[in-house]
């Protein structure tokens, strides 16, 4: 995917999004203009797969370019050999400035991995990490806290309203950062930035003002029920007691029901909403800086996310809303308003 006058690359992801999430990809009622405006500037690719439906395999084969078979990398709290080649690197090593802003899951967690600018922001429920986003609760009289000690958020089966002040969401604070990095870049150097949303990977957990976005938008249902795991395989089986004892989450799914079902979602597609907009103010510096000519912007997440499809939670299994992810780009040299069917994966 060669563009003619690409200078610049602005990596944006999300973290456990699933392809049918947007209007361009059929989702009509989500709010989510800015990535509306990204799909009309440039291409839409319909038929994108996740190499692994699990966090750090499928960041670890975007960072190498290898697939987690061959890394060896194939689940959580795994990670690449040392002195193996990062994206970063090559990048850096061609005189482009390197950023990482968010969520990137590396191993240790602080490990630059080949960037030369770090914001850390981890997961939502990795409260033991002392990150950036950590100091900026505390700085500002906040503590980074269990989701499951949130009102509401066992009985809700962890979609709620976060507690926090908008500004001090996760992605608010990610998308702040990001916005600040552009507004200090060199003009004249090169850039590579990897800006990683934790949205909407739950908690679904989006800010006062979007908590009742979709209280009446016409949602979707899960596809099948738990009823179907009476015939899958043990591991199928054991992902819900998984979930219910581990210390991370400690909430029980074998309580889904089409009404809790229903308020998951509706949290899941607000807090799309809430990093849209981040986006929008991401693609409103590119232009004020003057590089949105000369800046390659992709979008995608490194999974999707199975939302109560056959009676099951987030990630992990090859159903399409865990497998499939949406991916646009756009940018010099790419046609506008294009849709690709072919096959791609990252």
């Amino acid at each position: 995917m060669k563009g003619k006058g690409i200078r610049n690359i602005l990596f944006i992801t999300t973290d456990q999004q699933r392809r049918d999430s947007l209007p361009c990809y059929g989702m009509d009622f989500v709010r989510s203009p800015h990535l509306e405006t990204l799909a009309r500037r440039g291409i839409v690719f319909d038929n994108c797969v996740s190499v692994c439906p699990v966090c750090q395999p499928a960041r670890a084969a975007f960072m190498t370019g290898q697939y987690p078979s061959v890394l060896g990398v194939t689940d959580n709290f795994q990670w690449i050999r040392p002195g193996t080649p990062t994206i970063a690197e090559r990048f850096r090593d061609a005189g482009f400035h390197t950023a990482a802003i968010g969520k990137m899951h590396f191993h240790p967690w602080d490990n630059p991995e080949g960037f030369a600018f770090r914001v850390i922001a981890e997961d939502k429920r990795h409260i033991f990490r002392p990150d950036h986003y950590t100091r900026f609760l505390e700085e500002n009289g906040f503590r980074r806290e269990h989701p499951a000690v949130v009102p509401g958020y066992a009985d809700n089966l962890g979609a709620f309203e976060s507690p926090l002040p908008e500004d001090c969401h996760i992605d608010s604070f990610i998308g702040r950062e990001a916005v600040k990095w552009l507004d200090g870049l060199d003009a004249g150097t090169p850039f590579f930035g990897w800006v990683s949303f934790n949205s909407p990977h739950d908690p679904y957990d989006p800010p006062a003002s979007l908590a009742g976005l979709y209280r009446d938008a016409p949602v979707p249902p899960a596809t099948g029920n738990a009823r179907e795991l009476d015939k899958k395989p043990a591991y199928q089986k054991s992902i819900i007691p998984f979930f219910r004892d581990n210390l991370l989450y400690l909430t029980d799914y074998s309580r889904m029901t089409a009404e809790k079902i229903r308020r998951m979602r509706e949290c899941y597609y607000a807090t799309i909403t809430l990093v849209d907009g981040w986006i929008g103010k991401l693609l409103a510096k590119l232009e004020e800086r003057g590089v949105q000519d000369s800046t390659l912007v992709v979008f995608s997440s490194d999974h999707g996310d199975t939302l109560g499809d056959h009676g099951l939670p987030f990630k992990s299994t090859f159903y399409e809303g865990a497998l499939k992810v949406p991916l646009i780009a756009a940018g010099p040299g790419l046609a506008g308003g294009a849709v690709c069917r072919s096959f791609t994966d990252w």
